[in-house]
């Protein structure tokens, strides 16, 4: 956890914390610990989450499969109907 001090910026906006009193410095450094705030100097350095597959790209991706299976079983059976 870092103890944040007067004059570093604030994990929320960014801006100078004006805060003096160390109790109150203490108190502001367990809050942004236990919210899980990021530090904005940082966050160029964040990278982000990979993108779960939504429902809808997992439908998309099912409904190709069985296009390419039905087509695949139409030219079976239509080369069977050439060869009789």
């Amino acid at each position: 956890m870092k103890i944040y001090q007067t004059g570093d910026p604030c994990p929320c906006c960014g801006k100078p914390i004006r805060y003096t009193d160390p109790e109150t410095l203490r108190l502001f450094s367990l809050a942004v610990h236990l919210v899980g705030l990021v530090d904005v100097s940082k966050l160029d350095t964040i990278q982000p989450l990979p993108r779960e597959n939504s429902l809808s790209d997992t439908r998309v991706e099912e409904a190709a499969v069985r296009r390419r299976a039905w087509s695949t079983r139409r030219e079976e059976r239509d080369c069977r109907k050439r060869a009789q």
